[in-house]
């Protein structure tokens, strides 16, 4: 059998399906169970007779009493491997065979449709519309595809999917009324994550919405979307914002992220990557002064080069950080030392510190002496020291039991 780390193009699937009926071989050949079903759609081309092979093996197993379905809590389907319109009705025919056993542990479905979709063809999300669905446990959808991908497929699996959806992730899609429309039914969506997607008025938002997150290498501004955010969203946990560096202008003004860090008062994470707009005045108004950043568990301002860190946390009451225990500052290239050490000084929970590279030295810092450790790439993190007994400790200790032994001697 192959060995670890598993590599699919080094397993012949002959080889894989004899070794599971194989006394001797099934012990190597069970863990790889869940990537050999990966590869159903997901690693490298099949024939369409290997395709129908590999998706009959998990209904094998079961008619055997044998628990194979129910290991799976993952699958990818990459219609990019599909060469043809014979490939595509193979892979979507497989899909829907394994969806058919109710895998108990699925939860998350990945769909990679960058590429042009044959037309006519059976619809994607077929297997998800019938009276009895198929398999209600996906309650995360992982969707890749391309500005020209075909939107009707997009909106209608999501539809499929609402009554139980709580994670959204889309990777280069362009929204439309469609889209909003289908996203209107997820009632029980807690998170969306947005890459590089495109949209007629603004970014989608849900009223029990936990975490947002947006993406995107192009000028952007999301200050709607921010406002909105503000109004439906109080009990956001976590907020995550990636723009390109070199953008002209800010992807949310300053004003907006003020109302936004006041109004959603149970924020936990914030994560703001690439903006050259995080400054000292930024530091001052969304995290230290203007908004009471007490609340605040994660900080991360990756490559934002603009901070230097004139302004620095309190140790108590409004702007302090008493809950924070995480801050990176990685590519931050013009924030000073003082502020880290002001930092780690005055945050009793802080667990983790990620620093830029002109600081990761020990003599400039030294979190060492703080209690830190130092991983890979600048991250730092507390070590947890196990208490230890003094030996004068250790001599109290024992005259003590002895004394007691004594006594009891004594007694009898």
């Amino acid at each position: 059998m192959p060995s670890n780390p598993f590599n699919p193009h080094s397993l012949p699937l002959d080889l894989f399906v004899s070794a599971l009926a194989c006394t001797s071989w099934y012990k190597e050949a069970r863990p790889l169970l869940g990537e050999c079903t990966d590869l159903l759609f997901h690693g490298f081309r099949h024939s369409i007779q290997e395709t129908r092979c590999i998706a009959e093996l998990p209904t094998e197993s079961r008619h055997s009493g044998l628990d194979y379905p129910d290991q799976m809590e993952r699958i990818v389907v990459d219609f990019t491997r599909c060469a043809n319109e014979g490939n595509y009705v193979a892979t979507l025919a497989a899909l829907e065979t394994v969806l058919s056993l109710c895998p108990a542990k699925l939860t998350n479905l990945l769909v990679n449709i960058s590429c042009p979709i044959p037309t006519p063809s059976p619809v994607l999300y077929r297997p998800f519309t019938r009276p009895q669905p198929l398999c209600s446990s996906v309650k995360c959808l992982e969707l890749f595809g391309t500005e020209d991908t075909g939107k009707n497929h997009m909106n209608d699996l999501i539809s499929a999917l609402s009554p139980h959806l709580e994670t959204l992730k889309l990777t280069k899609f362009t929204l439309n009324s469609g889209t909003y429309h289908a996203l209107g039914k997820c009632t029980s969506l807690r998170e969306i994550e947005l890459n590089n997607v495109g949209d007629e008025e603004r970014l989608p938002t849900e009223p029990e919405q936990r975490h947002f997150a947006y993406s995107c290498n192009r000028q952007r501004n999301i200050d709607a979307t921010a406002s909105v955010l503000t109004v439906l969203c109080p009990q956001l946990e976590s907020f995550t914002l990636v723009t390109s560096a070199d953008s002209l202008s800010p992807a949310v003004t300053l004003y907006n992220m003020i109302a936004f860090l006041k109004r959603c008062s149970g924020l936990k994470r914030l994560r703001i990557v690439g903006n050259k707009d995080v400054n000292d005045w930024f530091m001052f108004w969304c995290l230290l002064r203007g908004v009471d950043g007490q609340r605040l568990e994660h900080i991360d301002l990756e490559g934002c080069t603009n901070l230097v860190g004139s302004v620095v946390p309190k140790r108590k009451g409004k702007g302090s950080w008493p809950k924070l225990r995480s801050l990176s500052l990685q590519g931050c290239d013009g924030v000073s030392a003082w502020f880290v050490k002001r930092a780690v000084r005055v945050c009793p929970k802080l667990e983790e510190v990620v620093l830029p590279r002109h600081l990761n030295g020990e003599g400039e810092i030294g979190l060492a002496k703080r209690g830190f450790g130092c991983e890979q790439n600048g991250r730092w993190r507390r070590v947890k020291v196990k208490p230890t007994l003094k030996k004068d400790s250790v001599r109290a200790i024992a005259s003590w039991m002895l004394k007691l032994k004594n006594v009891s001697s004594n007694e009898r």
